[in-house]
């Protein structure tokens, strides 16, 4: 199935910030206390220094609307989701849930590196990967059951960013437990 796209591709720090304004208007801090709390950086490297950057670039294609607000005696400045900015967010999730785009893994460049190796390090090395692994995965596993707990507003949703990685991720450790068997 092609994928037929309106508007201009956002790109991830976007697909991010369109995402958490399209449940609602609200201001930068809003915006950085859901990432926050939502644990959104395990997966997305997108700073509080970027969001108002990304915000301005939301604005200027036309995908973000701003207003002034004052709550507690302060002026905020309120960015809202725009009709064209909403369809370029549904555009974007379209593309990216059935796209298997594939990128540059530092691990696989390592890899192939590895000929004139010892094979006794490599495999001291992937045995060292698959121990991240695991605690990496014990760690989202853990975060996951607090913002369960927590009572995160859209759980099937939130769930599936703790669950999908932590999956990926005993995946790869069981197949580099295998490999190493023939290394």
């Amino acid at each position: 199935m092609k994928i037929r796209t309106l508007s201009r591709i956002l790109t991830p720090k976007e697909f991010v910030i369109a995402g958490l304004l399209n449940e609602g208007p609200c201001h930068g801090y809003e915006i950085e206390r859901k990432i926050r709390d939502r644990g959104i950086r395990i997966w997305t490297q997108i700073g509080f220094s970027s969001i108002y950057h990304i915000l301005r670039k939301l604005k200027q294609a036309g995908y973000v609307s701003q207003t002034a607000n004052v709550a507690a005696g302060k002026l905020q400045q309120v960015y809202q989701l725009t009709t064209s900015g909403r369809q370029a967010l549904y555009d974007r999730i379209r593309q990216s849930l059935v796209s298997l785009r594939k990128g540059e893994d530092e691990f696989d460049i390592a890899i192939a590196n590895t000929v004139d190796m010892p094979p006794e390090e490599v495999r001291s090395l992937l045995r060292e990967r698959i121990n991240r692994l695991e605690r990496e995965a014990s760690d989202l596993e853990r975060l996951r059951d607090e913002k369960t707990a927590a009572g995160m507003p859209n759980l099937p949703a939130v769930t599936i960013l703790f669950d999908r990685p932590v999956a990926l991720m005993r995946a790869e450790r069981d197949f580099l437990k295998d490999y190493i068997k023939n290394f």
